[in-house]
Protein backbone atom coordinates (compact mmCIF):
# COMPACT_ATOMS: atom_id res chain seq x y z
CA UNK A 1 0.00 0.00 0.00
CA UNK A 2 2.73 2.28 1.06
CA UNK A 3 4.13 1.74 -2.28
CA UNK A 4 1.03 2.43 -4.22
CA UNK A 5 0.77 6.02 -2.27
CA UNK A 6 4.88 6.57 -2.99
CA UNK A 7 4.17 5.69 -6.87
CA UNK A 8 1.36 8.18 -6.77
CA UNK A 9 3.44 10.99 -5.14
CA UNK A 10 6.15 10.70 -7.84
CA UNK A 11 4.03 10.82 -10.79
CA UNK A 12 2.20 14.08 -9.44
CA UNK A 13 5.50 15.19 -8.97
CA UNK A 14 7.03 14.12 -12.48
CA UNK A 15 4.12 16.16 -14.26
CA UNK A 16 4.26 19.23 -12.05
CA UNK A 17 8.07 19.40 -12.67
CA UNK A 18 7.28 18.76 -16.73
CA UNK A 19 4.59 21.41 -16.46
CA UNK A 20 5.29 24.18 -13.87
CA UNK A 21 2.84 26.97 -13.39
CA UNK A 22 2.92 27.74 -17.09
CA UNK A 23 1.93 23.89 -18.08
CA UNK A 24 -1.77 24.94 -16.69
CA UNK A 25 -2.46 26.01 -20.41
CA UNK A 26 -4.67 23.54 -22.32
CA UNK A 27 -3.84 21.21 -24.93
CA UNK A 28 -5.14 23.14 -27.70
CA UNK A 29 -7.10 26.21 -28.07
CA UNK A 30 -7.48 28.70 -30.76
CA UNK A 31 -3.63 29.78 -30.45
CA UNK A 32 -2.26 27.14 -31.44
CA UNK A 33 0.15 25.57 -34.10
CA UNK A 34 1.18 22.20 -34.45
CA UNK A 35 3.85 19.83 -36.14
CA UNK A 36 3.68 16.12 -36.50
CA UNK A 37 6.47 13.95 -37.66
CA UNK A 38 5.98 10.01 -37.19
CA UNK A 39 6.31 6.96 -38.84
CA UNK A 40 3.61 3.86 -39.59
CA UNK A 41 2.81 0.20 -39.61
CA UNK A 42 2.40 -1.75 -41.62
CA UNK A 43 3.56 -0.24 -45.10
CA UNK A 44 0.25 -1.07 -47.04
CA UNK A 45 1.99 -0.39 -50.38
CA UNK A 46 3.46 -3.54 -49.54
CA UNK A 47 0.42 -5.13 -48.15
CA UNK A 48 -1.46 -4.69 -51.67
CA UNK A 49 1.21 -5.85 -53.46
CA UNK A 50 1.87 -9.28 -50.80
CA UNK A 51 -2.06 -9.73 -51.66
CA UNK A 52 -0.85 -10.82 -55.14
CA UNK A 53 1.26 -13.99 -53.80
CA UNK A 54 0.33 -17.28 -54.99
CA UNK A 55 1.74 -20.52 -55.62
CA UNK A 56 4.27 -19.15 -58.47
CA UNK A 57 5.36 -16.36 -56.59
CA UNK A 58 8.66 -16.07 -54.63
CA UNK A 59 8.86 -12.62 -53.36
CA UNK A 60 11.99 -10.64 -51.33
CA UNK A 61 10.05 -7.48 -50.35
CA UNK A 62 12.06 -4.47 -48.83
CA UNK A 63 10.37 -1.37 -47.84
CA UNK A 64 10.03 1.70 -45.11
CA UNK A 65 7.75 3.98 -44.32
CA UNK A 66 5.75 5.77 -44.73
CA UNK A 67 6.68 8.57 -43.00
CA UNK A 68 4.18 10.90 -41.68
CA UNK A 69 4.85 14.65 -41.76
CA UNK A 70 1.87 17.03 -40.62
CA UNK A 71 1.15 20.65 -39.70
CA UNK A 72 -1.96 21.76 -38.04
CA UNK A 73 -3.18 25.43 -37.23
CA UNK A 74 -6.48 25.82 -35.23
CA UNK A 75 -8.95 27.79 -36.01
CA UNK A 76 -10.98 27.61 -32.91
CA UNK A 77 -10.58 25.67 -29.23
CA UNK A 78 -11.66 22.35 -30.58
CA UNK A 79 -11.23 22.53 -34.22
CA UNK A 80 -7.47 22.50 -36.48
CA UNK A 81 -7.16 22.40 -40.15
CA UNK A 82 -3.46 21.87 -41.88
CA UNK A 83 -2.08 19.42 -44.39
CA UNK A 84 -0.63 15.80 -44.11
CA UNK A 85 2.43 14.74 -46.43
CA UNK A 86 3.29 11.09 -46.04
CA UNK A 87 5.82 9.31 -48.04
CA UNK A 88 6.57 5.22 -48.27
CA UNK A 89 9.17 2.76 -50.01
CA UNK A 90 8.87 -0.64 -51.18
CA UNK A 91 11.06 -3.06 -53.60
CA UNK A 92 10.08 -6.64 -54.29
CA UNK A 93 11.81 -9.05 -57.02
CA UNK A 94 10.45 -12.29 -58.20
CA UNK A 95 9.61 -15.31 -59.98
CA UNK A 96 6.92 -16.66 -62.41
CA UNK A 97 6.55 -19.82 -64.62
CA UNK A 98 3.58 -20.69 -66.21
CA UNK A 99 1.95 -23.93 -66.07
CA UNK A 100 1.91 -24.48 -69.94
CA UNK A 101 5.55 -23.90 -69.55
CA UNK A 102 7.69 -24.52 -66.13
CA UNK A 103 11.10 -24.55 -67.85
CA UNK A 104 10.48 -20.96 -68.77
CA UNK A 105 10.99 -18.64 -65.59
CA UNK A 106 10.66 -14.52 -65.43
CA UNK A 107 12.87 -12.51 -63.42
CA UNK A 108 10.51 -9.26 -62.42
CA UNK A 109 11.15 -6.40 -60.35
CA UNK A 110 9.16 -3.99 -58.69
CA UNK A 111 10.66 -0.31 -57.25
CA UNK A 112 8.10 1.74 -56.26
CA UNK A 113 8.04 5.32 -54.10
CA UNK A 114 4.48 6.85 -52.95
CA UNK A 115 3.74 10.22 -51.93
CA UNK A 116 0.42 11.63 -50.79
CA UNK A 117 -0.34 15.07 -50.04
CA UNK A 118 -3.90 16.03 -48.23
CA UNK A 119 -5.53 18.70 -46.84
CA UNK A 120 -6.71 17.15 -43.21
CA UNK A 121 -8.86 18.49 -40.13
CA UNK A 122 -8.91 17.42 -36.69
CA UNK A 123 -11.59 17.65 -34.06
CA UNK A 124 -9.86 17.71 -30.41
CA UNK A 125 -12.49 16.14 -27.96
CA UNK A 126 -11.13 17.86 -24.27
CA UNK A 127 -9.00 20.71 -25.83
CA UNK A 128 -9.34 22.04 -22.18
CA UNK A 129 -7.11 19.25 -20.56
CA UNK A 130 -3.31 20.11 -19.38
CA UNK A 131 -1.58 17.00 -21.54
CA UNK A 132 -4.31 14.86 -23.07
CA UNK A 133 -5.49 15.37 -26.58
CA UNK A 134 -7.35 12.70 -27.76
CA UNK A 135 -8.81 13.77 -31.40
CA UNK A 136 -10.50 12.47 -34.82
CA UNK A 137 -8.86 13.73 -37.65
CA UNK A 138 -9.48 12.83 -41.86
CA UNK A 139 -8.37 14.39 -45.07
CA UNK A 140 -8.56 14.47 -48.70
CA UNK A 141 -6.04 14.90 -51.38
CA UNK A 142 -3.85 13.67 -54.32
CA UNK A 143 -1.19 10.47 -54.37
CA UNK A 144 1.54 9.62 -57.07
CA UNK A 145 4.32 7.38 -57.79
CA UNK A 146 7.50 7.26 -58.87
CA UNK A 147 8.19 3.56 -60.04
CA UNK A 148 10.67 1.11 -61.83
CA UNK A 149 8.58 -2.26 -63.14
CA UNK A 150 11.30 -5.05 -65.10
CA UNK A 151 8.94 -7.89 -66.30
CA UNK A 152 11.53 -9.73 -67.33
CA UNK A 153 10.52 -10.34 -70.80
CA UNK A 154 7.18 -12.23 -69.83
CA UNK A 155 4.89 -11.95 -73.16
CA UNK A 156 1.59 -12.30 -70.50
CA UNK A 157 2.57 -9.67 -68.35
CA UNK A 158 -0.08 -6.53 -68.20
CA UNK A 159 2.11 -4.75 -65.85
CA UNK A 160 0.69 -3.79 -62.58
CA UNK A 161 -0.84 -0.06 -62.89
CA UNK A 162 -3.80 -1.32 -61.21
CA UNK A 163 -1.61 -0.29 -57.56
CA UNK A 164 -1.37 3.02 -58.69
CA UNK A 165 -4.41 3.81 -60.92
CA UNK A 166 -6.89 5.77 -58.60
CA UNK A 167 -4.88 9.09 -57.84
CA UNK A 168 -7.30 10.26 -54.64
CA UNK A 169 -5.73 10.04 -51.19
CA UNK A 170 -7.90 10.04 -48.26
CA UNK A 171 -6.70 9.36 -44.59
CA UNK A 172 -9.21 9.02 -41.09
CA UNK A 173 -7.88 8.20 -37.66
CA UNK A 174 -8.57 8.31 -34.25
CA UNK A 175 -5.30 9.81 -32.63
CA UNK A 176 -4.13 10.51 -28.55
CA UNK A 177 -1.36 12.61 -27.34
CA UNK A 178 0.62 12.86 -24.02
CA UNK A 179 2.11 16.45 -23.45
CA UNK A 180 5.56 15.62 -21.98
CA UNK A 181 6.38 19.38 -21.70
CA UNK A 182 4.02 21.79 -22.24
CA UNK A 183 5.71 22.66 -25.66
CA UNK A 184 5.70 18.80 -27.05
CA UNK A 185 3.70 15.37 -27.10
CA UNK A 186 4.07 12.36 -27.94
CA UNK A 187 1.11 10.91 -30.31
CA UNK A 188 -0.41 8.00 -31.71
CA UNK A 189 -2.97 7.22 -34.50
CA UNK A 190 -4.97 4.22 -35.64
CA UNK A 191 -6.90 4.67 -38.71
CA UNK A 192 -6.22 4.14 -42.09
CA UNK A 193 -3.43 6.44 -43.39
CA UNK A 194 -1.05 4.55 -45.35
CA UNK A 195 -0.15 2.39 -41.86
CA UNK A 196 -2.66 0.89 -39.61
CA UNK A 197 -1.00 3.10 -36.65
CA UNK A 198 1.65 5.46 -36.90
CA UNK A 199 2.94 7.10 -33.89
CA UNK A 200 5.97 10.18 -33.64
CA UNK A 201 6.19 13.54 -31.78
CA UNK A 202 4.49 16.84 -31.84
CA UNK A 203 5.69 19.99 -31.11
CA UNK A 204 3.29 22.72 -30.13
CA UNK A 205 3.61 26.67 -29.95
CA UNK A 206 1.74 29.66 -29.12
CA UNK A 207 1.05 32.39 -31.81
CA UNK A 208 -1.71 34.99 -32.08
CA UNK A 209 -5.63 33.64 -33.38
CA UNK A 210 -6.04 33.93 -36.94
CA UNK A 211 -9.58 34.05 -36.39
Amino acid sequence: MLARYVAVLLCCGITSSLFGQEGLHTVFSNRTLAFNVGYGVPNLSTQMFLLLDGPQYVSLIRSWGPFHFRAEQSVSNKFGIGFSFNIAYMEASWKVAYYNNPSQVYNKYLRKTAFSFLLRSWIHFVPEHQFIDPYFSFGFGYRWNQAQYDDGGDPYDDGIAYSWAFPLAFEATLGFRYYITRNMAVYMETGIAKSIINFGLTLKFEREPIF
